[in-house]
């Protein structure tokens, strides 16, 4: 009986033994490159579901140990190549050839890559990667424009018989078609590209880097809008109207500099120092300077608007402005300035107000105030402004006795008031202290009901400069689709003065002459 049960331990063993042996083997290989095929060293090579881990040598040669219950998958990767997964089973020799992932830029050098996810965001193409340190997004705008002129010209009459007349062009206009491209580099830097495409020209827009120290402050250098004018700082996509009330002509609008802002829950104040504009499709480019080596123009601009209360349904904010600044070279000359504006409506192309060049101008002055206030679906807001030229002699040795040197003052102002009458909130942007995009309540979208008053003086009898002035009222009845389209039917009555004739004397008539017009916009944004 003994015996037996020697035997029968004796033959347990050999069996477990053997099983032993038959459940684990070693799979050994070469891994090479698909590249060069060259041996790859430093590959991670791994039982999946196990924490068996070997690594290849300088020859590429690997040898990692297999347990046959396991899932029998080897895992092999590398920083620099595709990882891969190969089933094993019943194999001892396997020889592996990875996929390089390293990419290169145009100058060969190994470049970082990051997956990036693509979604539509309220209508906006944006690329983002997963974990939320890089994002690029469109910013593309198209205005459709379509005017009707009651004006004095009798179209069954001969030009002949419209000796007294003046014909305004109806029809209709691609205002607007900008591609911008937007993109949120890393926390800290942020950067912008856009284009206008109008009047059959490529103008340069923004173009700019910014860096953000923190939340409340900025800083950018390039092309981008000088901190100055509520309604000149306003995204064109936000503006009620089909354009920005006559007065803000008197803006610098976008310039080459470099600017800083900060954001406060009590205030907001930009400043910044400009040169010239990057490029202009009214001509104003730094090649013409860099024919004659005149010196580029400069300037220094600030803006700051305080909230007396920034609560989520009231909003009421103050805010100033300036700009000292010398001219730029135009295509009217040197220390010339020449201030010209439509009357709210591009379709025709016709100027009234136009101070032709004046000359001798050695700085310019502007200045302004604004104000803005919101209550729940009810907004109201205005600036008034000034500019000043300041003339005097240019060069020292030409005489300037008999010209009149005085100084020129303009002038113009607006108020604007606008409703939601389905109760939707009208946003305030703290940060950049304008009014936004309303977010509609309901998915088509909603209604805004607004009107606008606004002025502009280019008269100055001192100084014996008569740009004309014009009084503008105006009504519009917009429709905020739910995102990203909008429709505007805007009517306005201009009354001009005597001097509103433009630089070619139109004959109007003694006490200027007055219409109306009716215009629509159609904008989609993506």
């Amino acid at each position: 009986m003994k015996n037996k049960r020697k035997f029968l331990i004796l033959g347990m063993l050999i069996a477990i033994t053997g099983l032993l042996h038959a459940q684990s083997r070693n799979v050994t290989g070469t891994i090479t490159s698909n590249i060069d095929g060259k041996p790859i060293a430093g590959v991670t090579v791994r039982l999946k579901g196990a924490v068996t881990v070997a690594t290849s040598n300088e020859s590429g040669s690997y040898s990692v140990a297999v347990d046959e219950k396991s899932t029998e998958t080897l895992i092999f990767s590398h920083p620099d190549f595709d990882d891969m997964e190969v089933v094993v089973i019943g194999k001892s020799k396997l020889d592996i050839t990875l996929s390089s992932n390293v990419r290169l830029n145009q100058y060969g050098q190994k470049v970082d890559r990051q997956q990036l996810s693509t979604e539509n965001r309220n209508g906006v193409l944006t690329f983002e990667s997963k974990d939320k340190s890089y994002k690029v997004w469109t910013d593309m705008r198209v205005n459709i424009d379509f005017t009707k002129h009651f004006d004095n010209y009798d179209n069954d009459l001969s030009p002949a018989g419209n000796t007294n007349a003046i014909q305004l062009s109806d029809g209709g206009q691609i205002r607007r078609a900008r591609i911008g491209i937007k993109g949120q580099l890393s926390e800290k830097w942020y950067g912008e590209v856009d284009f206008d495409f109008r009047n059959l020209e490529i103008d340069i827009n923004d173009v700019y880097l910014q860096y953000s120290v923190n939340d409340n402050l900025d800083f950018k250098v390039g092309q981008f809008r000088e901190p100055m004018g509520m309604m000149t700082n306003t995204t064109s996509r936000y503006v009620t109207f089909m354009e920005r009330p006559a007065s803000s002509e008197f803006d610098p609008s976008r310039h080459v500099g470099i600017g800083m802002k900060y954001s406060h829950s009590r205030f907001m104040t930009g400043f910044g120092l400009f040169t010239d504009e990057a490029y202009g499709i009214e001509g104003k480019d730094t090649r013409r300077k860099q024919r004659t080596g005149t010196e580029s123009s400069w300037a220094v601009t600030g803006r700051v608007m305080g909230y007396a209360v920034n609560e989520d349904d009231v909003t009421l904010g103050i805010g100033l402005g300036g700009s000292y600044r010398t001219p730029e070279i135009t295509d009217e000359g040197f220390n010339t300035v020449r201030i010209r504006t439509y009357d709210e409506n591009r379709i025709s192309q016709k100027r009234f107000l136009d101070t032709d060049a004046v000359k001798y101008v050695k700085h310019i002055i502007i200045a302004n105030t604004e104000l803005a206030f919101a209550y729940h679906s009810f907004r109201l807001q205005g600036e008034y402004k000034i500019m000043i030229l300041d003339r005097g002699p240019i060069y020292t040795d030409i005489n300037y006795t008999g010209q009149n040197l005085n100084d020129v003052q303009y002038n113009g102002h607006y108020i604007e008031v606008g409703f939601f009458p389905l109760g939707d909130k009208v946003n305030f942007n703290y940060n950049d202290g304008e009014f936004t995009r309303v977010s509609p309540k309901h998915k088509w979208g909603t209604i805004e009901i607004a009107g606008r008053y606004s002025t502009i003086n280019l008269n100055d009898e001192a100084a014996e400069v008569f740009g004309g002035e014009a009084k503008i009222t105006s009504l519009v009845v917009t429709y905020w689709a739910y995102r990203n389209v909008r429709i505007t039917l805007n009517g306005a009555y201009v009354d001009h003065d005597e001097h509103a004739s433009t630089k070619y004397n139109w004959p109007v008539p003694e006490k200027g002459y007055d219409y109306f017009w009716i215009g629509t916009r159609f904008e989609i944004d993506f």
